[in-house]
């Protein structure tokens, strides 16, 4: 019965994405609304104190598809050098669900007269988690049912840098850098699994004509030995209402808006459409980001 369960343990976590060779952490793509999930240096970039709630529904239509929310909140000290911040998180797919949460620090250094460098480490713990309750197995005399109910508490750090000015911004952060190993059974026997180093590169540029806005994006992601890459651009009118598109690399094709609601609250929608043979079972994924801001020290 042991085989069974090492055998159901890698095909959970192989659709999770939780081996050497595939993306573990979630998918993103309102990474330029909610950019600080996956670079610490972001934190206490802007003049204000920055709280987001991220929902996503990964594939919509089949059953047991990953779903995530991401709580975060992040600004700076009164010097505006400093930055603070931390996340939680929670990502579910079918019995298996990923919690945690991370603190950070951010410095940001004055370049030139209109850029700036910050640099950012993060922290934190992760819980991975097997819900026995919602595995079905026939057999259910095998005392090896009992290990069903299996969770493991690794550590969890980051790094990251960021470049801007009022146009331009470039990015490079590891939020993963740890190779934690889940070690999942009482016997001391190895899962096989282990946490993978992340690594992502953004950058964009913005583009001023009277009262609209156009900025293309891009962002890179590396996972041995997988690679992604994905561009867009985005369009805002009156600082207000906003418009994009972006094309994820072997995946699908992203639609992007957000309003201002008042200054101090913002409302994100993002619909992505699978490309791929998963279109046969999913209509594709929705994410929804809500932004308030508080504390401008402008």
């Amino acid at each position: 019965m042991k085989n069974i369960f090492h055998i159901l343990f890698f095909t959970v976590f192989i659709f999770c994405g939780v081996q050497s060779n595939a993306q573990q952490l979630p998918q993103h793509t309102q990474y330029l609304f909610n950019d600080y999930i996956i670079n610490p240096a972001i934190g206490g970039a802007n003049t204000y104190f920055d709280v987001k709630a991220n929902q996503r529904m990964q594939w919509v239509g089949i059953k047991d598809a990953p779903r995530t929310f991401i709580f975060s909140l992040n600004g700076p000290l009164n010097s505006r050098k400093v930055g603070l911040g931390g996340h939680i998180y929670s990502d579910i797919t079918g019995p298996t669900r990923r919690t945690g949460g991370h603190l950070s620090y951010a410095y940001h250094f004055q370049v030139t007269r209109t850029i700036k460098l910050g640099l950012g480490l993060s922290g934190g713990i992760s819980q991975f988690l097997i819900d026995g309750s919602q595995i079905d197995i026939s057999n259910t005399d095998d005392v090896a049912l009992s290990k069903y109910g299996q969770s493991v508490v690794v550590p969890e750090a980051g790094v990251g840098l960021y470049l801007r000015d009022d146009k331009f911004f470039v990015g490079i952060s590891s939020p993963q850098v740890l190779n934690s190993r889940l070690q999942f059974f009482d016997d001391n026997t190895s899962s096989g699994s282990q946490l993978a180093r992340h690594f992502f590169l953004v950058g964009g540029y913005e583009f001023e004509f009277g009262v609209f806005k156009v900025k293309p994006f891009a962002m890179a992601k590396y996972v041995t030995p997988f690679f992604q890459f994905e561009a867009g651009v985005q369009g805002t009118y009156m600082d207000m209402v906003w418009l994009g598109v972006n094309f994820r690399q072997g995946d699908g094709l992203g639609v992007l808006a957000g309003y201002k609601i008042t200054e101090h609250f913002s409302f994100g929608y993002s619909y992505d459409i699978p490309i791929t043979n998963i279109s046969i079972y999913s209509i594709g994924s929705h994410e929804i980001v809500l932004q308030m801001k508080f504390h401008d020290q402008e």
